[in-house]
C-alpha cells in the first residue's frame, strides 16, 4: 500500500514537473492527432548534432492506427519516465513481439521494425532519445508485407499535427 502511495506521488509529480517544461518550450511542442483522437505531445529540447536529438512525449491515447510504424531515425531510444505500455513489435518477414515498459526501462527503437503502443496507465511519460533520420517513415500492411508512406497513410486516416496555439504544423524531425 505504502509503495503504491509512492507511486501515486511520484506520477502526480512528474506530470506537473513536465506539464510545466512543456510550457516552457511551446513553440516547440507539436501535438498528433490519429484517426481525429489526440495521441501524442513531443516537446522537442534539443535537434541532432554531434549527440542525438532529445523529445519529451506525453502519450495521450494508445496507437490508433490500423497498422504497426517505424521510425524514421537511425536508431532510437524510449526512457520511460513514468506510466506503462505495451509495445508489438515486427521486423517484416520475421517474428512479432510483445513487450511490456515500465517506468526506468528503455525501448531501444530500430529504424528497421514497426511498432504499435498500447497504453497501460496514464499519463505515460518518456524521454525520447534519437539519431538523425535516415528515410521516411511509415506504416507497414500485414497483408502484402508493404511500407505505406506516412503522407499517403495519414491523409486517408484523419491525422494531423498541430502547435500548442491549435495551428496546423509538421514535425520538427529534421
Amino acid at each position: 500500500m505504502l509503495k503504491h502511495m509512492i507511486y501515486l506521488r511520484y506520477v502526480s509529480w512528474i506530470d506537473w514537473f513536465l506539464t510545466r517544461t512543456v510550457n516552457l518550450y511551446k513553440n516547440r511542442t507539436r501535438t498528433i492527432y490519429s484517426n481525429g483522437t489526440k495521441y501524442l505531445q513531443r516537446t522537442y529540447l534539443k535537434k541532432n548534432g554531434i549527440f542525438p536529438a532529445i523529445f519529451i512525449h506525453r502519450f495521450y491515447a494508445s496507437d490508433q492506427d490500423f497498422f504497426p510504424h517505424d521510425h524514421p531515425f537511425e536508431k532510437s531510444w524510449s526512457l520511460i519516465l513514468c506510466g506503462s505500455y505495451r509495445e508489438i513489435k515486427v521486423v517484416p518477414n520475421k517474428n512479432w513481439f510483445d513487450t511490456v515498459y515500465k517506468p526506468g526501462m528503455i525501448n531501444v527503437i530500430s529504424n528497421k521494425e514497426y511498432h504499435k503502443i498500447t497504453m497501460l496507465s496514464n499519463p505515460i511519460w518518456t524521454l525520447f532519445f534519437a539519431k538523425k533520420s535516415s528515410k521516411d517513415w511509415g506504416f507497414y500492411d500485414k497483408e502484402t508485407g508493404e511500407h505505406i508512406p506516412w503522407q499517403e497513410y495519414t491523409a486517408r486516416n484523419n491525422n494531423y499535427i498541430l502547435d500548442m496555439d491549435g495551428n496546423p504544423s509538421t514535425l520538427l524531425d529534421e
